[in-house]
């Protein structure tokens, strides 16, 4: 019986997989393809003409930026880093180089590759042409820890194939999302194929154990991931699963776990087992990101799906809920109510009624304030990609340049890039790429910068110290050295 159940699954897998690739083909055409034409033709072809035929003074139209990667201007890290990478920078750290271009030195030199379709179009598209990928799941391994509080949750382990491991990547998804989120399967696979080990931080009564106190999840929560790096991703935790601790670590999180993540880093700063980290389409404005709901698309396709997502998450942990003396009088009359999920329209009214009473906040500006994580990156102590679209219909896209390059000159460890297309964690590539599950252009980035801080730390490694104790570093058979000198990272 199961293998025909089995066998009907795959039917359906392919069947999704060819409907998607035939709507993403006709878009991809109307969109893409024959804009593209027409304005070769159209606009392209007389510029040229122009230039090179009638003038015949070089290019008097600056090449096009729509395609361009906008990279804020970082200074030197100086004090801020290790000896030998004091006259670097963040970018370089991070493996991105500037456009070699004297009028656009804000951009990158690696163009936008992927198709520039709209934020709305490419966010809406994304969760139907990315069904979940693999017919018998991702493989996951899960562990459980226990929070502050005594509530369990949930971390899903997918370790890598490669013989000599390139570190630890601990990835914090979007609130609402899982370890089999499309996005977060998609990312989690390329890491894995790139010599990364994986863990996916699953948020408390989602995706793992039911709620069985009386704390809910929300943007300003964040000490379920400092458990997290406490004891799943603490040193030695890493030591009694891989044999050794001298992996670096590296944490990644998805639009608000992006945001929880920075906050985090900025409140522990120095005291968390992180080397490094990524934040993807996290909303850098709180308050910005609220307003872009009240948007007409947002209001008839997005607010309503993310509303209905976080009622189910109080309804599927009713019980523990509506039995604990934690909760306000307030959450319970709702939890009660005949209409379930469909009770609120809007994210905002879930966050007046719900988060606010309950987690003592006098008002939903309060909530924001302590929600934001933007007022906080000069404290982050590591370095930090904040990796975003201009179209991102949720965030508002990068913050103020100017604002950015204010944090950046106070803490030099932060680099802001951001794509001129992309919506919110969508990233489409043409219909061919996506039918065979192509890495995207926000994840060959990402796991690109990642390897080059990763080769910077184990370089100042090795620099430092005799090459014998740098393989054994990298084999990870010591944490000091028998005569008392310290090699860790």
């Amino acid at each position: 019986m199961s293998h025909f159940v089995l066998s009907d699954f795959i039917l359906v897998r392919v069947f999704q997989k060819t409907v998607g690739f035939c709507l993403h083909s006709v878009i991809y055409f109307s969109a893409i393809t024959v804009p593209y034409f027409l304005t070769k033709v159209l606009r392209d072809a007389p510029e040229w003409v122009l230039e090179k035929v009638i003038l015949r003074c070089g290019e008097l139209i600056h090449r096009r930026k729509d395609r361009l990667v906008f990279a804020a201007k970082v200074p030197k890290l100086g004090a801020f880093w290790e000896n030998p990478n004091r006259d670097r920078t963040a970018l370089e750290i991070f493996g991105f180089k500037k456009n070699a271009d004297p009028l656009q030195q804000a951009y990158l030199s690696a163009p936008y590759t992927s198709p520039m379709y709209g934020g709305n179009l490419s966010t809406l598209l994304a969760p139907l042409l990315r069904p979940i990928r693999s017919v018998k799941g991702m493989g996951y391994e899960r562990e459980i820890f226990t929070s502050f509080d005594g509530q369990e949750v949930a971390v899903d382990w997918l370790h890598t194939k490669h013989s000599a491991p390139k570190g630890v990547l601990a990835v914090i998804p979007g609130m609402g999302s899982t370890s089999t989120s499309y996005y977060i399967e998609s990312f989690v696979r390329h890491a894995t194929n790139c010599g990364y080990h994986v863990a996916v931080y699953n948020m408390r009564g989602k995706g793992g154990p039911k709620l069985t106190t009386g704390v809910i999840a929300s943007a300003a929560f964040t000490d379920d991931i400092r458990a997290l790096f406490a004891k799943s991703l603490s040193p030695a935790s890493l030591q009694y699963r891989f044999g050794s601790s001298s992996l670096l670590t590296v944490a990644v999180g998805f639009s608000l776990g992006g945001s929880q993540l920075m906050k985090f880093l900025a409140e522990d700063r120095e005291k968390v087992n992180v080397h490094a980290a990524v934040a993807v389409c996290a909303p850098w404005d709180i308050h910005e990101s609220a307003n872009k709901f009240t948007s007409l698309l947002a209001t008839a396709f997005f607010n309503p799906r993310l509303t209905k997502g976080v009622m189910s998450y109080l309804q599927d942990n009713k019980d523990a809920l509506l039995a604990s003396s934690d909760v306000c009088p307030q959450v319970k009359t709702i939890l009660n109510d005949p209409r379930g999920s469909s009770i609120f329209s809007s994210l905002r009214e879930f966050e007046q009624n719900v988060i606010c009473p309950q987690m003592g906040y006098p008002s939903v500006e309060a909530y924001f304030d302590a929600a934001n994580s933007f007022p906080l990156l000069h404290k982050v102590e590591v370095p930090l990609l904040c990796f975003s679209a201009d179209d991102d219909v949720f965030t508002g896209g990068r913050p103020v340049v100017r604002r950015w390059e204010r944090i950046c000159a106070v803490n030099p460890r932060l680099l802001m890039v951001g794509c001129p297309s992309g919506g919110h964690l969508a990233f489409l590539q043409n219909p061919i790429k996506e039918l065979f599950s192509a890495p995207n252009f926000m994840e060959t980035n990402v796991i690109n910068a990642i390897d080059s801080v990763i080769t910077y730390k184990y370089d100042k490694v090795r620099r430092d110290v005799p090459d014998i104790v740098y393989e054994r570093h990298i084999r990870g058979e010591f944490e000091n050295d028998k005569d008392g000198d310290d090699y860790s990272l």
